[in-house]
């Protein structure tokens, strides 16, 4: 009985938050008002209203957590990133944030190449983790239909950050510069795609090097 009234209970749960994220899906379409208006005047065409922006991003906190495939860089080097971050929404526009994230690292197929065949070990300065300051700036918005069944709100972004990052010879400053697409789901749950190019300065060979990556990392997040 214990474990069917837990049960009980996760399915409750489930079928509530569903059933709040479903009335969000419809607060993200169009005015009802102006929907049974349009279809008055011409009830032989499916009509839709694109309203402004009706995820409230005004002076509200969002935490997220993601995942980076870095491209590009150090040649004998493949990089991942799990990120966090957090973002505070100072109108639709604009929002600033803090970003944290932690690198994992293994030798290329070029690297190991070098290794087995040339029986050198190539002379790489991976990155570690790193955190820094990031702006966004949307401009442009607009809401997508989901198979018939719901409306989502999205934004496209630009992206300026500036930090630290701590490679394996030590600390240095990085920045980056890219641009997102942000998907509201509902009036509290978030989904970023974002590409970014990252310039910082690593050693190699005893020397200093400009190392340029691409990165394509995805996220979810929470609007408090």
């Amino acid at each position: 009985m214990k474990k069917l009234g837990i049960v009980f209970i996760i399915l409750f749960q489930s079928l509530v938050v569903k059933a709040d994220l479903l009335k969000d899906f419809d607060s993200l379409g169009g005015n009802d008002t102006l929907i049974n208006r349009a279809k008055a005047l011409q009830p032989e065409k499916d009509v839709r209203v694109v309203q402004e922006r009706t995820v409230d991003r005004r002076l509200r906190s969002e935490i997220s957590a993601g995942y980076n495939n870095v491209i590009g860089g150090d040649a004998y080097l493949q990089t991942q990133m799990l990120t966090a971050q957090y973002f505070f929404h100072i109108n639709p526009y604009w929002t600033v944030g803090l970003g944290y994230f932690s690198a994992f690292n293994e030798l290329s197929r070029e690297g190991q190449y070098l290794i087995t065949n040339d029986n050198l070990v190539p002379d790489v300065d991976q990155p570690e983790s790193g955190y820094e300051v990031m702006g966004h700036f949307a401009p442009i918005y607009g809401k997508i239909n989901l198979f018939n069944q719901a409306v989502l709100q999205f934004d496209l972004y630009g992206i300026g950050s500036y930090g630290n990052i701590q490679l394996n010879s030590g600390e240095t400053n990085t920045f980056s510069v890219g641009a997102g697409f942000g998907l509201w789901i509902s009036q509290h749950l978030t989904t970023r795609l974002e590409i970014r190019q990252r310039f910082y300065e690593a050693q190699r060979l005893g020397s200093a090097t400009q190392i340029e990556t691409t990165s394509a990392g995805f996220s979810l997040g929470y609007i408090l």
